[in-house]
């Protein structure tokens, strides 16, 4: 029981994130490199795919990167995290398109409060830390282990 209960945690703070996201990216400002690159993918392909579904593709590359490096199964198990983000930014891009972000400093606003509302998700995940993280998260683990220096491992 305990366990699906940091497992329900653990999905609502994904949840969280997934909001933040979808905020910030209606506020049409910036975005984080990760959801930059499905949002690229997305527009190269004509948005015949959402932003959510474009990240599950570029997490499910970088699992198979992973399951390369680490050779090990396990490492698919992030895709739960990759799917469970990309359906839930799709879902939440439909609520938040009917937001109008004009003018000066509306933009900007809007966006503060998608990352403030992604930090707060992103808490949640973090106090759940014994639960599988996202691949791209696994990935910069791994390589941390390797280079035993994490802004090299950033950077890479």
């Amino acid at each position: 029981m305990k366990l699906f209960k940091r497992l329900l945690l653990h999905v609502f703070g994904y949840a969280i994130v997934s909001f933040g996201i979808s905020v910030i990216i209606q506020a049409n400002i910036g975005l984080f490199p990760y959801d930059a690159i499905s949002s690229y993918i997305s527009d190269l392909l004509g948005n015949k795919i959402g932003i959510g579904t474009a990240s599950i593709i570029v997490s499910f590359i970088i699992a198979v990167l992973n399951f390369i490096l680490i050779k090990k199964w396990r490492t698919f198990l992030s895709m739960m995290n990759a799917v469970i983000v990309g359906v839930l930014i799709d879902l939440f891009m439909i609520l938040v398109s009917g937001i109008s972000v004009t003018g000066t400093f509306y933009p900007y606003i809007v966006g503060l409060v998608g990352l403030i509302i992604s930090g707060i998700g992103i808490a949640v995940v973090i106090f759940n830390e014994s639960l599988p993280v996202a691949p791209s998260e696994q990935l910069l683990i791994y390589l941390n282990t390797k280079t035993h220096r994490p802004l090299i491992s950033k950077l890479i």
